[in-house]
């Protein structure tokens, strides 16, 4: 839509009062601009810069483009692959979205080995599942009592969910597969699996920006990893038709269409 973009409405009873602050605020934007740009991440990049941080806390790997909240399907499977390929230690990846594999993991039972196609069974282009063994160290209900402040108190119910051990690829890595799609956005998804996050080097989360209000506290770094997904974040390459001109496509990015100096255009 034409009016997309940022706005500031300031009202009260004095005219050239209001005036004032309203052009105040607009330098304010202007001039924070920079602080709102979040740098991508390809995968790979992620998890290597993750793997040389030595920090006690744990770091956050947030599949920004693969967020049910989003209309994401939390079902792919490129975040996860990049943590196998490059043996991830210490890696938990929350929540892949995949009901079958759930069910094979209660049929089997806790403390079995299970073979199957983990996540990407959602059919988007490329996305494909991964193939391979897990040992199954935890079954849950899937019901639990959020912590965090995006939805403290409220119960969850998200189906059979298990706790699944990447084997054989000297990755040491998990996977929390659940019957029903839910953003990871609070930590009492890994704690009512057994899993202390605090105590993880990894944590990747299927969300885009609501994990923050509960997993800020406790991590040393926040990565944004560009993984394949249903919820677009490189939003200067979509392809936009009906923008006003002059409207920059990210923080510090070019704007529509054409380019202008920075400052200028918002």
């Amino acid at each position: 839509i034409s009016e997309c973009g940022p706005t500031l409405v300031v009202y009260g009873s004095d005219k050239e009062g209001v005036e004032h602050v309203a052009t105040e605020l607009y330098q304010v934007v202007l001039e924070s601009e920079p602080r709102f740009q979040n740098p991508l991440l390809s995968p790979s990049a992620a998890v290597k810069q993750a793997s040389a941080i030595e920090d006690l806390r744990p770091v956050v790997l947030a599949d920004v483009q693969d967020n049910p909240g989003a209309g994401g399907s939390s079902d792919t499977t490129g975040l996860l692959l990049a943590l196998i390929q490059q043996k991830a230690q210490g890696a938990v990846l929350a929540i892949m979205n995949d009901p079958d594999a759930a069910r094979c993991a209660v049929r089997a039972g806790a403390g079995s080995v299970i073979e199957i196609a983990l996540g990407g069974k959602s059919g988007q282009l490329d996305q494909l599942p991964y193939h391979g063994r897990f040992e199954v160290e935890k079954l849950t209900s899937g019901t639990f009592v959020c912590s965090g402040t995006m939805y403290a108190g409220m119960e969850a119910n998200i189906g059979p969910m298990a706790l699944l051990r990447v084997m054989g690829e000297d990755c040491d890595g998990r996977v929390i597969v659940g019957s029903e799609r839910m953003q990871c956005l609070d930590l009492a998804i890994f704690r009512h699996m057994g899993i202390e996050p605090e105590r993880q080097k990894m944590l990747a989360v299927k969300s885009t920006v609501h994990f923050r209000a509960d997993f800020d506290s406790i991590a040393s770094h926040i990565f944004l990893v560009e993984a394949p997904g249903a919820n677009p974040c490189r939003l200067r390459d979509l392809h936009y038709k009906n923008l006003r001109s002059g409207v920059r496509l990210e923080p510090m990015g070019p704007v529509f269409p054409g380019t202008l100096k920075a400052g200028k255009g918002v």
